[in-house]
């Protein structure tokens, strides 16, 4: 994969994710301090003031084509369910102009301030990414097929495995793309219907 160079407006989400990163398990109606992005005045996404942040700031455009910087949003400390389906799992908080803009042009919410806020913990799991809305699923699974998640870590994008949805037998969803690991580490695909 080629490494794009992260625009230096964007380094202080690196920095500030590195410094303070997402809760990895928590339990439903406890407080957790959570990164999170305070969206400018006058700004929202999808409708919130406040977004919690989970894993780092990335982009995916040689692997299912989504070129903008982006972060993917922790749905756990979310309040309206309506947010946490698999339209919030698709869509991450982007920074930068997706295609086929100008890729080097930040979009309004790469301005928001950063900061830790206690939030209370909505429910204890992620929801399961629908196997048929991730088309490009079957792509992360082909590339990482021979990885290894056994660190507790996805590979994909350094994601803890433990902040994900527990799919049974042992299998961890990342919450970040969507793939699974079993207890050894190893992948486990999922059928992906039309």
């Amino acid at each position: 994969m080629t490494q794009y160079t992260m625009p230096l407006a964007l380094r202080r989400f690196a920095d500030f994710l590195a410094a303070n990163p997402s809760p990895t398990e928590v339990v439903a109606g406890k407080s957790y301090a959570v990164p999170c992005a305070l969206m400018p005045p006058n700004c929202t996404w999808q409708g919130l003031k406040r977004v919690p942040l989970l894993g780092t700031v990335h982009e995916d455009r040689d692997v299912i084509g989504f070129r903008a910087w982006h972060i993917h949003v922790d749905t756990r400390f979310l309040k309206d369910h309506r947010y946490c389906n698999y339209l919030l799992l698709a869509r991450p908080l982007s920074l930068t102009a997706n295609w086929p803009h100008d890729l080097d042009s930040l979009d309004p919410l790469a301005d928001a301030e950063l900061a830790v806020r206690r939030c209370l913990a909505r429910r204890s799991e992620p929801p399961e990414w629908p196997p048929g809305v991730a088309r490009w699923k079957s792509v992360l699974e082909d590339l990482y097929a021979d990885a290894s998640a056994a660190c507790g870590v996805c590979p994909h994008r350094q994601i803890p495995l433990t902040a994900g949805r527990q799919m049974g037998d042992g299998v961890r969803q990342c919450p970040g793309h969507g793939l699974c690991w079993d207890r050894e580490g190893r992948l486990v695909r999922q059928e992906v219907t039309a």
